[in-house]
């Protein structure tokens, strides 16, 4: 049998949750014009690490971006995509009425477990998500 009292402080405790985190992400955007995020600080997107036979694969939400506005390059064991999420177009700072899409400078290093063919990487973008495969050697 569910306890109301006690559900309803659990919902309390989720909705202060939820409202420390918007207060503390705020500090990862800017509002005005580009650059890094707020304080000089970069974001990292969310990915997605998957072990295969063949390959690692990698799954990273990056909205808003094409192929050729990430960098890949391999630094020993780690593979590094960087880049650079632009202001929205046409929209004035003063128009903004909530701000919670991290804006600027982006990196995320990833270490990749075993040896891989990166001159066979392949990348797609689909959806918002970028998309990498690296073939094991």
């Amino acid at each position: 049998m569910r306890n109301p009292h006690l559900s309803s402080i659990l919902a309390e405790v989720s909705m202060l949750h939820r409202r420390l985190s918007n207060l503390l992400e705020i500090r990862n955007a800017t509002v005005w014009g580009e650059g890094s995020s707020a304080g000089g600080e970069q974001w990292r997107p969310a990915m997605d690490l998957i072990e295969e036979p063949q390959q690692y694969r990698l799954l990273i939400d990056l909205p808003d971006l094409s192929l050729d506005e990430v960098k890949l390059e391999m630094k020993n064991r780690f593979l590094v995509i960087s880049g650079k999420k632009s202001f929205i177009d046409n929209v004035e700072p003063e128009a903004m009425l909530r701000f919670e899409r991290p804006l600027g400078v982006f990196r995320r290093q990833v270490e990749i477990p075993g040896p891989v063919r990166f001159e066979n990487l392949t990348a797609t973008m689909n959806n918002g998500v970028l998309s990498i495969t690296l073939p094991r050697v």
